[in-house]
């Protein structure tokens, strides 16, 4: 069947032919380009999720506590910084795009800890002058 002959099923109609043994569980990435992020799970059970931080989300089998799939967003500015890295766009990996990633993490966690001390200065105790 081609791509274009086959339709999308809503998730009740999925679940229902999953739990029937219809339809299989196959292990792949998907990348939704509404919200800009790739998802992976390589079981399919229920899960419990660690949001590292804002790009990274961990998904673990709550069972035997196994990482079992992630999810990372804004896949297209990490790829766009890959591209001005001098990566060419076929040779862009997942690998890369983690990397990439771990990288924005790490620079949004130092700008956090900036942010907190600067909560706790001086500055953040001087009064406003009012700007009705």
């Amino acid at each position: 069947m081609s791509t274009s002959q086959k339709t999308k099923m809503s998730v009740s109609e999925l679940f229902k032919k999953r739990q029937s043994g219809e339809v299989k569980f196959v292990p792949r990435k998907v990348y939704d380009k509404d919200a800009d992020c790739v998802t992976y799970f390589h079981e399919d059970v229920s899960t419990n999720s660690d949001q590292l931080d804002p790009f990274i989300t961990l998904f673990y089998n709550p069972v035997t506590s196994d990482l079992i799939g992630f999810k990372v967003k804004c896949v297209r500015m990490i790829v766009e910084r890959l591209l001005k890295s001098g990566k060419k766009a076929d040779g862009i990996t997942f690998y890369d795009v983690l990397t990439v990633a771990e990288l924005l993490s790490k620079d949004h966690q130092d700008k956090k800890m900036h942010r907190e001390a600067a909560k706790e200065s001086e500055l953040a105790k001087v009064v406003l002058p009012d700007v009705r």
